[in-house]
């Protein structure tokens, strides 16, 4: 497998809501989805439909930029 070097957002994050500690695919998909947050410009106090069918870590990484006040549905 090629060497993949996760930024401090990401570390950070798994850190936080202590997310796949041992599992490098799912900590690589991960920064992949907190990049995508990041470039969609969603940011505290939004609202986001977030209509997606998989295991969740896109819902854990919009919920996150959100904020734990707003409303967040699936």
């Amino acid at each position: 497998m090629k060497s993949f070097q996760l930024n401090e957002k990401t570390r950070s994050f798994l850190a936080e809501y202590q997310l796949f500690e041992d599992d490098l695919i799912q900590q690589v998909q991960l920064q992949h989805r907190l990049e995508l947050v990041a470039a969609f410009g969603i940011q505290k106090g939004m609202r986001v439909l977030e209509i997606g069918c998989g295991q969740g870590d896109t819902t854990v990484a919009i919920a996150d930029a959100v904020g734990k006040a707003d409303l967040l549905s699936q």
